[in-house]
């Protein structure tokens, strides 16, 4: 029997963080994109802290749908957020996401906003 997309993704997502892997000095900008939002954290996996996160959710945001519009003003925020917590090099974990519509969109207003990666 064939799982489901979400299983399929979590099994994307497992390989690739094999991979990757957040430190000090160059933080993971994870991404998780549901139906209705769109998470974005820059975590240090060696002290295993959330140095600075933006979502869809916040007040800013809550009344917007979400759209590539919307995931880029999440890219900016959370780009913003981690310029106040000194991060400026970050390494991209999509999240078992295909480098596609919302999270590149997510990937490149980061990008334009200062963060390395």
């Amino acid at each position: 029997m064939r799982g489901s997309r979400t299983d399929a993704r979590q099994r994307r997502h497992v390989r690739v963080r094999k991979r990757i892997h957040g430190t000090a000095a160059r933080p993971r900008l994870a991404v998780f994109r549901s139906n209705r939002y769109i998470y974005a954290q820059i975590i240090d996996d060696d002290a295993g802290r959330t140095l600075a996160a933006a979502s869809s959710r916040e007040a800013a945001l809550a009344d917007k749908t979400l759209t590539v519009e919307t995931a880029a003003e999440v890219g900016k925020l959370v780009a913003a957020r981690a310029a106040d917590a000194g991060v400026n090099s970050v390494v991209f974990d999509r999240g078992g996401y295909q480098y596609h519509g919302r999270v590149k969109a997510l990937a490149e207003a980061a990008r334009k906003a200062g963060l390395t990666f």
